[in-house]
C-alpha cells in the first residue's frame, strides 16, 4: 500500500480500531481534524472485502468521500484527498494483480480488462494522473463559479381618460361642472394608489428574488473540465468495482 509518504504530500492518517481519522496541515501548518461528523455520513464502502483489491477501492471511495466533504470551502484538504483517491484507485489493478495471478484463468481473464481499461479514456486519464502526482506533484484543480439570479415578474397596467365636452363650461350644468373639478383630482388620486401598489408589489419581489452561487472543481484539461473532479473519481472508483467484483466471484467463491 502506497503512503503519504510516498505521494509526496503532506497528509497525514492514523487509526483508531477500526475507523481512519484524518489529518491535514492547514496553511498555517497546523494539523487540523477533518469536518465533524464527515467519518458518519461518508459513502465509501469500508465493509470487510474478500480481497486486498478492494479493500484498497474502499480507502480510494473514503477519500473521495472526504474531497466531496469539504470541497470549494477547503481548497488544500479538498486536492489532498483527491490525489489520494486517485492513488489509491490506481493501486486497486495493482493488488488485483499480485494477489490473483495465482489462480487459475485469472491471466486470460485479465488481459481481456487490460485491453478494455486500455480503450477507456477514463483509465488512461488517471493513469497519467497518478504518475503526475507520484513523480512532479499535485495536480492541477480549477474553480468556476457560476451565480443564477431568480426573480418574480410584476406586471402593472395603468390608464388614463380624458373627458372632452361638447359645450364650453359656462354652458353646462351645476353637477356637470361639480364633475370635471373632482376628475382631476379622482385622477391624481387612483395614480397614487396605483404607484403606491406597485412600490409594495415590487418590494415583495426584490424580497423574493433568490441568488445562487455554485463553486464547480474540475480537472484543467478541456475534455474534462465540464465535470467536477470528484464526479470523474467516482466514475473511476465504478469502474474498478465492477472489475474487483468480477474478480472475487470468478476466482474467491
Amino acid at each position: 500500500m502506497l503512503s503519504f509518504a510516498e505521494l509526496s504530500m503532506d497528509v497525514k492518517f492514523i487509526s483508531l480500531k477500526s475507523s481512519n481519522i484524518g489529518l491535514y496541515r492547514s496553511a498555517d501548518k497546523s494539523p487540523r481534524l477533518v469536518k465533524p461528523g464527515v467519518r458518519h455520513t461518508i459513502k465509501g464502502n469500508m465493509e470487510a472485502r474478500k480481497s486486498i483489491a478492494g479493500q484498497t477501492l474502499g480507502r480510494a471511495n473514503v477519500f473521495l468521500d472526504y474531497a466531496e466533504a469539504y470541497g470549494p470551502s477547503d481548497r488544500r484538504a479538498f486536492e489532498h484527498f483527491l490525489e489520494a483517491a486517485i492513488v489509491y484507485g490506481r493501486s486497486v489493478t495493482f493488488h488485483l494483480q499480485k494477489e490473483f495471478s495465482k489462480y487459475s484463468g485469472f491471466d486470460d481473464w485479465y488481459r481481456e480488462k487490460q485491453e478494455e481499461m486500455g480503450k477507456d479514456p477514463l483509465f488512461q486519464f488517471f493513469l497519467d494522473k497518478r504518475n503526475y502526482i507520484l513523480k512532479e506533484g499535485p495536480v492541477s484543480i480549477q474553480k468556476t463559479i457560476a451565480v443564477t439570479i431568480s426573480e418574480t415578474i410584476v406586471a402593472s397596467d395603468f390608464a388614463e381618460a380624458h373627458v372632452i365636452r361638447g359645450k364650453p363650461w359656462y354652458k353646462r350644468g351645476p353637477k356637470i361642472l361639480l364633475e370635471d373639478l373632482r376628475a382631476p383630482l379622482l385622477q391624481k388620486y387612483g395614480k397614487w394608489k396605483y404607484e403606491r401598489e406597485l412600490a409594495r408589489r415590487r418590494k415583495i419581489r426584490n424580497a423574493q428574488q433568490q441568488t445562487e452561487v455554485s463553486e464547480t472543481l474540475h480537472f484543467e484539461e478541456p475534455e474534462w473540465r465540464s465535470r467536477p473532479a470528484t464526479d470523474l473519481v467516482r466514475e473511476y472508483l465504478r469502474k474498478l468495482t465492477a472489475i474487483v467484483n468480477e474478480a472475487e466471484m470468478r476466482f474467491l467463491t
